[in-house]
């Protein structure tokens, strides 16, 4: 989002990473669907729940994220839905490029295609894939990203490039979006946030994990102090074209409670880095100065309840007394009853 908050209004979507069948998938998604969310996304990890993946501090998926895909458009009408996101180092563009533009063909132009570098170095590890260094991961999530524009576009493509070469590929079928589905690229480093800001139509802020694995110190750069500079990164890449970029942020710690002050103090145990009351003062003063995206829960009355903030990247807090008097917020895309 530019920084004129009220110029858009607020997308809600879904994750799922751990589901134990279709049934549940679709039954989730029409959910999803008739509540008013506006899309419904999947995670690309390729281990399912494991010792490898308990090690790195990550539940793992075990379903694949492509037939899942075709799975919730199939089972819905109008949620969009998307990858969160497709790690590169998996799958070749051209292959890729195939299945991602069936899916929209399938969908009737319902796909947000997700990519990544990928960073979980224990999945890498217990595949025998090797690791390389952020940097040479980067490059070649932007050399796939001009790949799959070329191969989403018409006529034959020749592509050279340090990691990818490409003679005659004419790729087939085209997206049913033109020129091609939305494009979400995220992280929390500088290099991959300003290819974001240089090549995404969405751009997703993310804890940064140079160790490979999740961990409190990459929590940690989630607060205020961490995120301007991100926004800053994304703009770097984005130049004139930032107001017309979405900004996407995952919520990955979400509580709905009375006490919010005990919840605050509980975080903080688990993430000695961050204070309760740093958490809850950068909540409350990104809504009452509207200084930086902020998505708002209401109860059954339209009262607002709590805040998701993005500066403080994913912590929802019920701070409801001390909202500015008279703030309102309402769900956009909901059916009517």
């Amino acid at each position: 989002m530019g920084r004129d908050q009220g110029a858009r209004p607020f997308r809600f979507a879904v994750r799922s990473s751990r589901l134990s069948s279709g049934r549940e998938l679709r039954e989730r998604a029409r959910q999803a669907e008739d509540l008013g969310y506006f899309a419904y996304h999947v995670t690309d990890h390729v281990l399912g729940p494991s010792e490898v993946m308990a090690r790195a501090g990550h539940a793992g998926s075990g379903l694949a994220a492509i037939p899942a895909l075709m799975a919730l458009a199939d089972a819905t009408q109008q949620l969009r839905v998307g990858s969160r996101v497709i790690c590169l180092d998996f799958r070749h563009p051209v292959v890729l490029a195939n299945e991602m533009a069936t899916i929209d063909v399938f969908s009737e132009g319902r796909l947000e295609l997700g990519l990544g570098a990928g960073w979980l170095a224990n999945e890498y590890e217990a595949m025998g894939i090797p690791v390389d260094p952020a940097p040479t991961r980067i490059d070649r999530l932007a050399e796939a990203v001009s790949l799959l524009k070329l191969l989403f576009g018409e006529g034959p493509v020749l592509f050279h490039g340090d990691h990818f070469h490409v003679e005659g590929v004419d790729g087939a079928p085209k997206p049913a979006q033109r020129p091609h589905p939305p494009i979400v690229i995220g992280g929390g480093g500088r290099r991959v946030l300003q290819l974001a800001g240089r090549e995404a139509d969405i751009v997703s802020l993310n804890f940064k994990n140079p160790s490979g694995a999740l961990s409190p110190d990459g929590v940690q750069r989630s607060t205020e102090e961490f995120t301007v500079p991100k926004i800053e990164w994304i703009r770097e890449g984005a130049g004139d074209r930032f107001d017309e970029l979405q900004i996407d942020v995952g919520i990955y710690y979400t509580v709905v409670t009375d006490d919010a002050r005990g919840v605050a103090e509980a975080m903080s145990t688990e993430i000695p880095t961050i204070s309760y009351r740093q958490t809850l003062d950068d909540a409350l003063r990104i809504l009452q100065t509207k200084s930086a995206p902020a998505v708002g829960v209401v109860d059954a009355s339209g009262r607002l309840v709590g805040l998701v903030s993005s500066e403080t990247l994913g912590e929802m807090l019920l701070v409801g007394e001390a909202m500015p008097q008279g703030f309102r917020f309402r769900p956009w895309g909901r059916r009517a009853a």
